[in-house]
């Protein structure tokens, strides 16, 4: 069984892969040596905070994807919680969903809102296995309703689901606020050249 240095060193192997980046240039951009960078994704050796932290900047993930080797509890104590869980998920680079509204015309009650995860998507990468999983619940949740699947080899399931995920990490998407910035510039600059072309 691994202990927490290897999970961490694992989770970090995983993470610089993702980016396509290879352990010299990995090295090159934390400041270390190759063989530093080689043994801390091996877990022969223990990272101060500071260390991980840097770590998990140059990666782009959170220090806690990192670190944490705990199944923990989401809060779902209210409405709120469940928003932001929604919220958070739509910050999220490597998965994306559809909102889409089904409408009765007949009977307002029959309105359905559902999440839409494209199967398909190459932008997000992780959208196949979210499909995959929430496929199993599907079926897992019947089985219970069914009487064929008990209640400790659901919860199994649902724990064994959850370790084996925190080993694919997530990024934010540039929602950066000089985006918008630039396209406000390039919207000004248009009408400028636009006016100036209508003097001529």
């Amino acid at each position: 069984m691994e202990n927490i240095h290897e999970t961490v060193g694992r989770r970090i192997s995983v993470a610089r892969k993702q980016l396509n980046i290879n352990q010299n240039e990995f090295a090159s951009l934390l400041g270390k040596s190759l063989r530093t960078v080689q043994k801390y994704e091996s877990g022969e050796i223990d990272m101060p905070l500071s260390v991980l932290q840097k770590i998990s900047e140059v990666l782009g993930v959170s220090l806690n994807y990192l670190v944490n080797d705990q199944t923990s509890n989401i809060p779902m104590d209210n409405l709120g919680d469940v928003l932001s869980c929604f919220f958070e998920m739509d910050k999220k680079k490597e998965i994306h969903f559809d909102i889409k509204i089904i409408k009765n015309e007949k009977c307002t009650f029959n309105t359905k809102c559902c999440l839409e995860f494209p199967w398909r998507d190459t932008e997000a990468i992780y959208n196949e296995r979210i499909c995959k999983s929430l496929h199993t619940l599907k079926r897992n949740r019947e089985s219970i309703e069914a009487y064929s699947l008990d209640h400790d080899t659901f919860r199994g399931w649902k724990e064994s689901a959850v370790n084996h995920f925190r080993d694919f990490p997530l990024t934010n998407k540039k929602f950066a606020q000089e985006s918008l910035f630039s396209k406000k510039h390039l919207r000004l600059h248009r009408i400028k050249k636009k006016d100036e072309s209508t003097d001529h």
